[in-house]
């Protein structure tokens, strides 16, 4: 299936654009935000499934997707 005819790929696009226009999602993330959320979700379910991290982290793993996006995706030290 292309990600074009995926409806919760469509939601999610959606939702970010929605984030970006009421500036929770940073300009220069906004080319990144979906594919950043899905595989950082996708992943943490799948580490959660498989009882390798606790229910618990997934809360730690929303907490800094959001972090993310509203950062420039500039390292500083």
């Amino acid at each position: 299936m292309a990600k074009e005819e995926s409806r919760p790929w469509q939601l999610l696009v959606s939702c970010m654009d929605d984030l970006s226009r009421y500036g929770e999602v940073h300009p220069k993330m906004r080319p990144y935000a979906e594919m950043m959320a899905w595989s950082a979700i996708h992943g943490a379910a799948t580490l959660v499934l498989d009882q390798l991290i606790p229910d618990e982290a997934v809360e730690s793993i929303a907490d800094s997707i959001e972090l993310a996006l509203k950062s420039s995706g500039k390292v500083v030290n």
